[in-house]
């Protein structure tokens, strides 16, 4: 049986230059790359991807924020939050403007 995944690079990917090697690591694993198209998301096609949710939010915030913490990053100096909630809010509204780290 044939499977078929969807990979979708988020435009930090883009900025650090790193699409290829991403790529790169799916064609070592034996992975056939059958198409590649390259989309800048406006609002309104990311808000069908994500949902509005405030459940949502807070789970995406508290990840945010657990890998932040992790890596050595402030939150309190780049988002100026450390609520899930709001920061959860501020990823959804993200659009690689944000510079953190």
């Amino acid at each position: 049986m044939v499977q078929r995944s969807l990979v979708l690079m988020k435009p930090d990917a883009v900025k650090r230059g790193i699409v290829g090697e991403i790529m790169h690591r799916f064609e070592r694993a034996g992975l056939k790359i059958v198409a590649v198209k390259l989309v800048q998301a406006d609002d309104e096609l990311a808000g069908k991807h994500y949902p509005n949710t405030e459940k949502w939010k807070v789970i995406v915030g508290q990840r945010t924020i657990d890998e932040c913490v992790q890596n050595g990053i402030d939150l309190m100096e780049n988002m100026g939050t450390m609520d899930p909630l709001e920061v959860g809010e501020i990823v959804k509204k993200w659009n690689g403007r944000c510079e953190c780290g």
